[in-house]
């Protein structure tokens, strides 16, 4: 009986283990915001995700893992959309870009026959 009360307990002081996967699955992101030039194209969501990612990592280091796991959710999801509103601000550039190029051609081609 008391090697049963005894496991139960240990068992429940079990430390939970870091939370490694989830820092590599932010990290990843925030690279890929990065890449998109996050920092110029959508600098709020990528302040958020930069330091969501630094909060997390304190957390780590101050072994609150469940914390730490749940702000690196936090900053994989900022990191995330600033990737993605970066995208669509290349994207908005391009369209703008060829509509400039589409009206100059129209222009030429048609001249003041519009």
């Amino acid at each position: 009986m008391a090697l049963l009360l005894l496991t139960l307990v240990l068992g429940g002081c079990a430390s939970t283990p870091p939370p490694l996967g989830e820092l590599a699955r932010a990290e990843q992101a925030l690279k890929a915001a990065q890449d998109a030039e996050a920092e110029q194209f959508a600098p709020v969501d990528w302040r958020l995700a930069s330091q969501t990612l630094a909060d997390a990592q304190a957390k780590i280091g101050a072994k609150q893992y469940a914390d730490a796991t749940r702000l690196l959710g936090r900053a994989r999801v900022h990191a995330e959309l600033a990737r993605l509103r970066a995208e669509n601000a290349h994207t908005r550039s391009r369209i703008e870009a060829q509509e400039r190029e589409n009206a100059k051609l129209r222009q030429d081609l048609l001249g003041d026959r519009q």
